[in-house]
């Protein structure tokens, strides 16, 4: 093939950084080329030149060989309590990929709000929500960028719009009391309502993910207010059951319907571990958020993947600025191993999956999407360096001799 100055050339190949997955080459002379192993090395050579092309329209001649440091980089949205319109949302899918961004994880539930359209229940969606049709569209332009949506429907707490429909299932203690949020574990009916919710989203979403949330159910403190917890504890595992094993079976039971249908499953961190009777499954991704049972060193010591959402450089709470995500903090000070606490790990652990930018809307009206969008514009680009880049300095352009 002759190339005439000015062409740009894409070429799928071996070798170099092109044995990376996302890696490429890309070699600027008097023609522009870039290989890569797979397209998605080859997008990324794309978003380079365009990012290049952003500061100065003339690219400096040289060669540069170029890859991640870790395999996840991603941005959360609390779509729960918080509607994002569409468009928003097709926004940040191109702007995660300008970024190099892979993954996009959707919170479609929580305090206020069930955002997917229901067939099955339809009684449990939200007057604003996203029909199956926008969230197909959403997923293929996601594809189409190269981006995984990561889908998350919480249980068992956070629960509220559901249970709002089924106040039958809400868990209630000692008086009388309801605890808002948290379904009754100790019900039948509880699991066939949340499997009948996982059977109908599930297949809705075609990427290896699916994320159950699992977090901040109940407070140790607050157990013997549900009495039935422990009962249904030691009817289905044993006399030495304690109530925390009635959670955990819950963490095993979901997992296994995730798992039938070809999936991994994710949760957060702050509750996977305890109980006395229930081993947790040794297959699900800990996104480590908060200083909570197992230490970061001990998940990846028992061979787990482990994500970083730090929340005290990774949480942007609306209107609040204790929980601000600030590019200046993330830049100069978060690193991937150290985890909430702070906890660390190895540099570079291979269990080590990267690290994650979280929108929370525990006050939705306090910013637009607008101002949300304005709000995190920094924040996404000092993450998106430090999951991109290196220790070292790799990607370096050679300025050619002068002819």
């Amino acid at each position: 093939m002759s190339l005439q100055p000015g062409d740009i050339f894409l070429t799928l190949e071996t070798g170099d950084a092109t044995s990376q997955p996302e890696g490429y080459v890309l070699e600027i002379t008097p023609t522009l080329t870039i290989r890569a192993q797979t397209a998605t090395g080859i997008f990324y050579g794309t978003r380079t030149v365009l990012q290049l092309l952003k500061q100065n329209l003339v690219i400096p001649g040289g060669t540069a060989s170029d890859w991640p440091a870790y395999p996840e980089r991603s941005l959360m949205v609390d779509m729960g309590r918080k509607y994002f319109s569409v468009e928003w949302l097709e926004q940040h899918i191109r702007e995660l990929a300008y970024l190099k961004y892979n993954y996009f994880h959707f919170h479609l539930s929580d305090n206020y709000g069930f955002r997917p359209e229901s067939e099955h229940h339809p009684e449990i969606a939200s007057p604003q929500h996203y029909t199956k049709a926008e969230i197909r569209s959403l997923i293929e332009l996601a594809h189409k960028y190269h981006i995984t949506v990561v889908p998350e429907i919480d249980m068992p707490g956070h629960m509220d719009t559901i249970l709002a429909a089924h106040p039958e299932l809400q868990l209630t203690g000692l008086g009388g009391k309801r605890r808002g949020g948290d379904i009754d574990l100790a019900k039948e009916e509880s699991y066939q309502l949340m499997r009948d919710i996982l059977e109908e989203y599930i297949p809705l979403f075609p990427g290896p993910f699916w994320h159950i949330g699992a977090d901040e159910y109940i407070m140790q403190d607050d157990y013997e207010r549900y009495p039935q917890l422990l009962a249904f504890a030691c009817e289905h595992y044993g006399p030495d059951a304690v109530i925390k094993d009635t959670y955990l079976g819950f963490v095993n039971w979901a997992n296994e319907i995730v798992k039938a249908h070809g999936k991994i499953t994710r949760a957060w961190n702050d509750g996977l571990y305890g109980g006395s009777a229930v081993k947790l499954a040794d297959d699900i991704i800990y996104e480590h958020w908060y200083r909570s049972g197992l230490e970061p060193q001990a998940i990846v010591d028992l061979n787990l993947y482990i994500l970083n959402s730090n929340a005290d450089y990774l949480y942007y709470v609306l209107g609040n600025n204790n929980w601000r995500a600030r590019p200046d903090g993330i830049y100069e000070s978060f690193e991937h191993h150290i985890f909430h606490g702070p906890l660390a790990i190895g540099a570079f652990h291979p269990r080590n999956l990267g690290a994650k930018l979280h929108v929370w809307c525990d006050n939705p009206v306090l910013e637009t999407e607008e101002e949300v969008a304005w709000g995190i514009a920094a924040p996404l680009r000092s993450l998106a360096q430090k999951n991109w880049g290196h220790s070292h300095s790799r990607l370096a352009m050679l300025t050619l001799p002068k002819s």
